[in-house]
């Protein structure tokens, strides 16, 4: 924990890597005659986040301490390590960890909800509503003992660990105008104002048809980007004294178009692992050089040796080799599973099943369901014939 004493502190970005079960916590206590809770937390949704199960750690002499737990705490993929206490037990058992005071790097500190909470607050199982609460950086200060039961989701090589679904929301674009994610908080962890409030600051951002939710009502207080800023998604803060902050929102893994040559992510082997060249260098293979427009980054330096589709190729986001054998291959960079807007007229997707669990027609076919959605220009593919049996909105 960084701030606040006996506060609540969660640690969201500690996330268990699939099913299965703590058996023990470990941790460094300073003060030997206070309790603490150490709990294991879910994400419920929204600014949701309920308190699966927890340990009481009693008062013992400070130093390093393993805590055996009995029975185990069950957990599943992406649930996360929280420290609290009893309101009472104002001095707390875990010392300071390092925050933003530059002793450790940025890269090295993790998002932790930081809330004036305590055990009184908190039922197993009932979710609590965090939103009023901020968002710090910190580095961790429990380790939990696990034992993994479940299969972690498959992670093709030098790809991005995966996002779990719902907390760590994402953008397919720099400006990320399509972002249609629930961060409510900027990088500082500052909470967001509302876009239809005028307090505490008055702005003029209210044209509906700026934000991709479509009403001011829905764009509710998450980060948006109704005026194109070049780093993306912001808000309006509820602090007096900072007017905006921009928002930290990471990018997809995945590429929205076909052709990828929007692709942002952070794949730097070929489909066949083969490490990639950077694109600022001719060794081991010579190329024609590249503009720095040619990328979506703008920065051959930034681009380094990702993944990507200067020239765009028609299979998509693809890179010269390391393997003096190999001049060039594609990445495995696959669709984005997601609509970027409401209606999804850009979907390019690969979901062949209704809702209802039905299999889709083919869109070139007119069996069993005659039908006049065969105009090419109505669909993100380049053909209806390409557009196979997928789910699309061409109307």
């Amino acid at each position: 924990p960084r701030r606040g004493g006996n506060w609540a502190h969660l640690m969201v970005d500690n996330q268990f890597p699939c099913d299965g079960y703590v058996t023990a916590w470990e941790y460094q206590r300073s003060t030997p005659d206070t309790k603490v809770y150490f709990g294991v937390w879910r994400y419920a949704g929204g600014s949701m986040d309920v308190l699966v199960g927890k340990t009481l750690i009693p008062p013992n002499t400070p130093g390093f301490h393993i805590v055996a737990i009995d029975p185990p705490i069950p957990v599943k993929i992406g649930d996360y390590i929280g420290i609290h206490y009893a309101k009472n037990d104002t001095k707390p058992a875990v010392p300071n960890s390092r925050g933003l005071d530059g002793v450790v790097e940025y890269s090295e500190l993790f998002r932790t909800l930081n809330a004036p909470l305590y055990d009184e607050d908190f039922t197993e199982g009932v979710p609590i509503d965090f939103a009023a609460y901020s968002i710090i950086r910190s580095t961790h200060a429990v380790r939990a003992h696990f034992t993994g039961t479940g299969t972690r989701p498959p992670i093709p090589p030098s790809t991005i660990s995966p996002v779990t679904p719902g907390r760590d929301e994402c953008k397919y674009s720099n400006l990320g105008k399509e972002y249609m994610g629930k961060l409510a908080r900027t990088r500082t962890g500052k909470l967001c104002q509302r876009w239809d409030s005028q307090t505490p600051n008055k702005h003029d951002r209210n044209d509906p048809s700026l934000f991709p939710d479509r009403t001011l009502k829905h764009a509710n207080n998450y980060c948006r980007n109704p005026d194109n800023k070049e780093d993306g998604p912001w808000c309006y803060t509820m602090e007096p004294g900072t007017r905006w902050e921009y928002c930290d929102i990471q990018w997809c893994d995945c590429k929205i178009t076909t052709l990828g040559k929007e692709y942002n992510g952070e794949r730097t082997s070929t489909a066949s692992s083969k490490s990639c060249q950077r694109w600022d260098s001719q060794w081991p293979h010579s190329h024609p050089p590249y503009s720095p427009t040619d990328f979506p980054e703008r920065n051959l330096t930034a681009v380094a040796n990702k993944c990507r589709n200067p020239d765009g190729r028609p299979n998509g986001p693809w890179c010269y080799t390391t393997d003096p054998a190999t001049i060039l291959e594609y990445c495995d960079v696959k669709l984005c599973e997601c609509k970027q807007d409401k209606r999804g007229h850009s979907y390019q997707g690969m979901i062949s099943e209704t809702s209802g669990g039905l299999t889709c027609q083919r869109w070139d076919s007119q069996f069993p369901h005659k039908h006049g959605q065969n105009k090419a220009s109505n669909f993100p593919d380049n053909t209806v014939l390409d557009a196979n049996n997928y789910c699309r909105n061409p109307t």
